[in-house]
């Protein structure tokens, strides 16, 4: 089976759907990428031996002509080589994947829609009406995944998709073995940790406001993993003197999460991004951390209120400071629990190979 692959970065391609690709590879798929060119597209080539067909990348804005280019290459992608099946992901690939006439290409299309972004952000109208038409172009497609219930629910009620054709994954599902728990050490300071895109929506600076509450409180620490950018909705000297007022410790991109994730004992996602499931809660809490994150449909997959971490019914800081001093006045053996039941949860039900057995059964049919 010749196989398409479509993201709108090569790197998300890389860290989240690499296992799937090796699965697909082992039962004789042949595989073809489709991304923007970058180093882990480039990756994928060198260490699986896939081919990649080059897509644009997102533009900071809608330009009309840049959108309709954008479906030309997905076509060509398409039209080139010749898949049997189509695997999109991310909200741009997944609307725009319905302008390619695949019918007539006798190409069958598996959309994961992994959260809407800001796709249908009422603010937007203009986006949010183009996107709920191209999202309904596709609802007799071959097969969509959601990733949590709200999006499902959404997807259904607006016509995203036909119940006899959709069904729910856990996210991108996380590798047991290479996210695998520690020990906490007691006798250091607790340590908060957050990775995420330095976008607003993404709460960056929420989680800075957080640790200005406690920057004179020397047994906790906050570490910030991610990229400073254009995106970042401040400037960089406006972001560097945050840093140094709050006692963040900033530690800009690292390419393995792992050792951060392992020596902390809670990760913070105070994101108000529509998103379908944030990896890094399920990579956090493989990691045997405790969660806290503002109340919204992806974050509560990954978090039992209460037992593996709390959510924010009210996204504010105020309401993180009282979870976070409930958690610094925890015994021991209490943060302990709250970390064996995050790796718990996640083994129960998040596991990367649930989400590759639905991917091989879909196509076996």
């Amino acid at each position: 089976m010749r196989i398409l692959i479509i993201a709108n970065t090569g790197w998300y391609l890389y860290k989240f759907r690499y296992n799937l690709i090796q699965a697909l590879l082992e039962r004789g798929s042949e595989i073809c990428i489709s991304s923007p060119k970058d180093e882990y597209a480039m990756r994928l080539v060198d260490e699986l031996g896939v081919k990649w067909h080059p897509i644009p990348a997102n533009p900071r804005r809608i330009v009309p002509h840049l959108e309709l280019f954008f479906v030309y290459k997905l076509f060509l992608a398409c039209q080139q080589f010749k898949p049997d099946m189509c695997l999109t992901y991310t909200p741009r690939v997944n609307c725009y994947i319905t302008l390619v006439p695949l019918k007539l290409l006798s190409i069958r299309l598996i959309r994961n829609i992994s959260g809407v972004g800001d796709s249908l952000d009422s603010e937007k109208k203009l986006q949010s009406m183009l996107a709920k038409f191209l999202y309904r172009r596709a609802r007799n497609t071959h097969w969509t995944f959601f990733q949590n219930d709200r999006d499902m629910q959404l997807g259904l009620a607006e016509g995203f998709s036909n119940k006899e054709n959709t069904s729910l994954l856990p996210g991108s599902g996380v590798d047991l073995e290479q996210f695998n728990a520690q020990p906490r050490d007691d006798t250091k300071p607790l340590r908060f940790m957050m990775a995420a895109r330095l976008i607003p929506a993404k709460g960056y600076l929420d989680f800075i406001e957080l640790a200005l509450q406690y920057a004179s409180n020397s047994s906790l620490e906050f570490h910030l993993v991610g990229t400073f950018s254009e995106e970042s909705g401040i400037s960089r000297e406006e972001f560097d003197a945050l840093i140094n007022a709050s006692g963040v410790v900033y530690h800009g991109y690292t390419e393995d999460l792992v050792p951060f994730y392992q020596q902390s004992d809670m990760f913070v996602l105070p994101s108000s991004y529509g998103e379908g499931l944030p990896r890094v809660l399920l990579e956090a809490a493989a990691c045997g951390c405790a969660l806290l994150a503002y109340d919204n449909a992806g974050s509560n997959r990954a978090i039992n209120h209460g037992v593996n971490g709390w959510t924010c019914k009210e996204p504010t800081v105020a309401a993180m400071v009282k979870m976070v001093s409930e958690f610094s006045n925890a015994s021991h053996s209490e943060r302990q629990a709250m970390s064996i039941a995050s790796r718990q949860h996640v083994e129960n039900g998040f596991s990367e190979q649930i989400v590759i057995d639905s991917y091989l059964d879909l196509l076996g049919k």
